[in-house]
């Protein structure tokens, strides 16, 4: 703990700095993999470069990859379709087709 709480130069001024200017940073790896990383696709059944390189060996196959729409995208189309619906019901309420009389 006490190389934690020793004096270290400032990245931007190389002063020396206290505890309270200290630049914690993490790495962005923790948080997904990157693009151009090797990984094993389970789809195709071997190891492609990376996720480019995954969608143009699927295109090259005629495979095209599904359920990974973006959940926004998807609650956005739902609620216009729930909101057209509704507003279509409504037309047809406050505006009835007039009566066609048989004769």
């Amino acid at each position: 703990m006490s190389s934690i709480d020793d004096l270290e130069p400032c990245p931007s001024c190389k002063s020396s700095c206290d505890k309270t200017c200290r630049l914690i940073t993490t790495a962005k790896e923790f948080f997904g993999e990157k693009p151009d990383e090797p990984f094993f696709a389970h789809a195709l059944g071997k190891m492609v470069k990376g996720k480019n390189d995954l969608r143009r060996q699927a295109k090259a196959r005629g495979l095209v990859e599904v359920g990974n729409e973006d959940v926004g995208k998807l609650i956005d189309r739902s609620d216009r379709e729930r909101e057209k619906k509704a507003n279509d019901r409504w037309s047809e309420f406050t505006n009835p087709a007039p009566y066609q009389v048989r004769g």
